[in-house]
């Protein structure tokens, strides 16, 4: 009997978009390890931090176009 040490390992990536003020929020002083219990290890971590302050008015506008451009792409809906 062949007797494996090294643990089964997933893969996950989980996205979280905030829209906080401005000195409220400081998600670069977070200790990801410690807050998802990451063993160092055996387990890895990458976090990436976005700063899309700048993108938002954009976005917003662009997301929400009432002219004759809005197009509804049904393949970009997720539930």
């Amino acid at each position: 009997m062949h007797n494996n040490s090294v643990p089964n390992l997933q893969r996950i990536r989980v996205t979280l978009d905030f829209e906080v003020l401005e000195d409220s929020f400081h998600p670069r002083q977070i200790d990801y390890h410690s807050l998802f219990d990451i063993n160092s290890e055996q387990e890895k971590l990458t976090v990436t931090v976005e700063d899309l302050s700048g993108l938002v008015d954009t976005l917003w506008e662009q997301s929400y176009d009432v002219g004759n451009n809005y197009e509804y792409d049904s393949s970009l809906h997720s539930i």
